[in-house]
């Protein structure tokens, strides 16, 4: 099931952050500040009382990280690592580290959910560590990546900024934010 946090400020970032020339830093900002406004909203419906892992996919997921911890200090981290493979579209995993604490409730941070397979994956992980507690939280989603989330793993709770129209022919959503990677940190991945 998929949850989209409403609020002003988040649909005027999120125009910004759709611009192509809106410079990296101007980015990252923006979504450090909407990932700050969702997870005030997030967590005002969660208890606390459960020990909170922080899971960013790496590497645009790592833009998310620090305003959820500002959230939640006590918080401790993991990180899963997937190399997407742009020509069948399925991610391959290069670094998987989850702590072991009892009775956490995981948050998975990734700016897109664009097919769902990487997300999945992560998932999968997650719970092959013993965790059943997991949400993710993700500025937009393509309807696809939801429904394939949503058949994987109707037990996650999806958190979202925007859902988006569509996936277009190579698995990139429309409208998108373009390689969310590439645009926080300035450094296009080699092909």
């Amino acid at each position: 099931m998929y949850h989209i946090c409403e609020h002003p400020l988040i649909s005027e970032l999120l125009i910004q952050m759709r611009d192509r020339n809106t410079p990296n830093n101007i980015f990252r900002n923006n979504l450090e500040e909407i990932t700050s406004l969702m997870g005030h909203e997030i967590f005002r419906h969660i208890t606390l009382k459960e020990n909170v892992i922080f899971v960013p996919v790496l590497r645009a997921g790592l833009g998310m990280l620090s305003p959820m911890l500002t959230l939640v200090p006590s918080a401790n981290v993991g990180f899963v690592a997937l190399e997407r493979n742009h020509d069948t579209l399925i991610a391959a995993k290069s670094y998987v580290k989850i702590p072991a604490v009892e009775n956490s409730f995981v948050v998975i941070l990734d700016p897109m959910l664009a097919t769902g397979g990487s997300l999945a994956q992560t998932v999968d992980e997650i719970k092959a560590h013993g965790y059943q507690n997991i949400i993710i939280v993700s500025l937009l989603a393509a309807p696809e990546g939801l429904a394939y989330l949503e058949k994987t793993h109707p037990d996650v709770n999806i958190y979202l900024a925007a859902k988006d129209e569509k996936l277009n022919d190579v698995g990139y959503i429309v409208p998108g934010l373009g390689d969310a990677g590439d645009r926080l940190y300035g450094v296009a991945e080699e092909n």
